[in-house]
């Protein structure tokens, strides 16, 4: 499920729903959306210029405009223009890979009997009629190829084990720094670019991308499209503990500032300050809300309750013992949490046999939901009607709501300088301004629609059963994410904002895409999922990130 009890459970941060630009392969010209729906395309690459992937019930999706909030539409001829509602069939898209180049797809709708061709005409957007006669017209005139440029990835702190410090990004210059911090400023976007290779921009100033040149000076810089961005993420050699990002351009290795030097690239792997460490951007703390009720757990120092609060005494961090079962830790107090046989709960420091849970599956109207049973006493924690906390036996009905919750990932406070300059220039700094992301925090997968009975219509489920028909051509492995979230479920979540930072047992985002392999983090390597690389696709089992522990040398 979320977990083996042989390795530590890992669940990765990453941003949902998929952010992209859609760009014309022929005009290098992006589809863009202007405050009032209409659309045209741009050569600037902006906020109008956004798009979400928001799947459907079928192996169909929707376009909506980021910023904007509006849908793509064309109708019967082919006239194109958008929505403020969530659309009928006028809305659906689909998309077929045909080309080997990685990002590029045709994008065609089926509203009516036929199905209709996304195409870029210079300034404009309509649709054509696709003729089953003219496929190969189709697939080789690139005015009908649009290429899918990922903005979203998975969150994780880039940290150097030898010193203990974390790569940073200065809040008002973009300045790369060594800080003992786990703040925002430490939190990096790893995108998918293809061929096993990611861009990796800051999560704070996420238009500051990580770039080097072959003499070694490492910057961020604004453009993320040149090659000098491209990184690669493989196992650390020689028995070093952790990864090394290597420069695609340079083949140098990703260096610490060490003794006063700056950050740089190495041309060879030089021990621990060429080492770093993938960790989740939410270290595997989270709120543990309720289903039934949508509060979440808090403690006291000496007193577990219910609250809609959240805030740091609400934060638990999750971790796997020795023998497979997992402790519930504040990180506000220091304290587990514990389970009475009478079902009472209490805080403590001591971790002994009444502090140790483990994580299931609960079955909610059909979504599967985590459930928290203590295995002393072989009672589910629940939250019942009137809002009371406890433990019940497991006899009795698992299927209520009362034993169902979710784990909304906490990840850490950020601001941008430009954010912070104008709080300054103001005279305060409130506290609601310090913000926990910049696209939202998320909750559970539940939400999402993998369910006991099917992936749900109309759910965000569905959508990655469509984004993974993206690469129907054979680009999506055997354990991929559609079918590992329906097997394994998934702990509930619900999504806040126009992006999310998910925690789960699987890699998402480009992998609907078909850019890499998709398999659970505690899942098999790629010698035990078959793939068909044909295309041109080289898939890779390097992920997630924070899984990096689990790969093979």
């Amino acid at each position: 499920w979320l977990m083996r009890n042989d390795i530590l459970p890992l669940f990765p941060c990453q941003e949902f729903p998929l952010r992209c630009f859609i760009s014309s392969r022929l005009h290098d010209r992006r589809i863009s959306c202007t405050p009032n729906g209409d659309i045209l395309t741009s050569d600037e690459r902006q906020d109008g210029e956004e798009w979400l992937i928001i799947g459907c019930a079928d192996d169909t999706f929707r376009l909506q405009s980021r910023v904007h909030g509006k849908f793509l539409l064309s109708d019967v001829n082919g006239q194109i223009c958008t929505s403020d509602c969530i659309p009928n069939d006028q809305g659906q898209w689909k998309l077929i890979k045909k080309s080997p180049d990685i990002f590029s797809f045709l994008i065609y709708t089926t509203c009516g009997k036929n199905q209709r061709q996304l195409s870029c005409e210079g300034d404009g957007v309509n649709t054509i009629l696709m003729q089953e006669q003219d496929q190969w017209y189709q697939y080789s005139n690139p005015s009908y190829f649009w290429d899918i440029e990922l903005l979203s990835g998975e969150l994780c702190f880039l940290s150097s084990p030898g010193q203990d410090r974390r790569l940073s990004c200065h809040p008002w210059s973009g300045r790369l720094s060594m800080s003992s911090n786990w703040k925002g400023w430490e939190v990096w976007r790893f995108i998918e670019a293809g061929n096993d290779h990611v861009r990796i921009s800051n999560w704070t100033h996420q238009k500051k991308f990580l770039c080097s040149d072959s003499d070694g000076t490492v910057w961020t810089s604004n453009n993320h499209l040149g090659s000098w961005e491209m990184w690669k993420v493989e196992r650390a050699p020689n028995g070093y503990n952790g990864v090394v990002l290597k420069s695609v351009s340079h083949g140098r290795f990703l260096k610490a500032a060490v003794n006063g030097s700056p950050v740089s690239t190495s041309p060879t792997f030089d021990g621990f300050s060429t080492t770093w460490h993938t960790d989740a951007g939410h270290r595997q703390s989270f709120y543990i809300s309720s289903v039934c009720q949508g509060k979440r757990i808090g403690s006291s120092e000496s007193q577990v309750y219910i609250t809609s609060n959240r805030k740091a005494k609400e934060v638990w961090e999750i971790k796997q013992q020795s023998d497979g079962s997992v402790s519930l830790h504040s990180k506000a107090h220091g304290k587990n949490l514990g389970s009475g046989p009478d079902g009472s709960l209490y805080v403590t420091e001591e971790l002994g046999e009444g502090e140790k849970w483990e994580l299931t599956k609960i079955t909610k109207e059909g979504i599967l939901c985590v459930g928290l049973k203590s295995i002393q006493h072989d009672r589910y924690l629940c939250c019942d009607t009137d809002g009371q906390v406890s433990t019940i036996l497991s006899d009795e009905d698992m299927s209520s709501s009362i034993v169902a919750w979710s784990l909304d990932p906490y990840l850490p406070e950020t601001m941008s300088g430009g954010k912070m300059r104008n709080l300054a220039i103001g005279g305060s700094v409130a506290a609601l301004s310090i913000v926990a992301a910049p696209f939202a925090v998320m909750g559970a997968v539940s939400a999402l629609g993998f369910g006991a009975g099917g992936i749900a219509s109309g759910s965000i489920a569905a959508g990655w059963m469509s984004a993974e028909a993206i690469a129907s051509g054979g680009m999506i492995a055997a354990g991929g994410t559609v079918a590992t979230l329906q097997s394994i479920g998934a702990a509930g979540l619900g999504i806040a904002g126009t992006s999310a930072a998910l925690g789960a047992g699987a890699t998402f985002g480009a992998t609907a895409l078909g850019i890499s392999a998709a398999v659970p983090s505690n899942g098999p390597s790629s010698k035990d999922v078959a793939v068909d690389n044909s295309g041109g696709m080289k898939v890779s089992d390097k992920r997630p990130f924070c899984n990096w522990r689990n790969w093979e040398y």
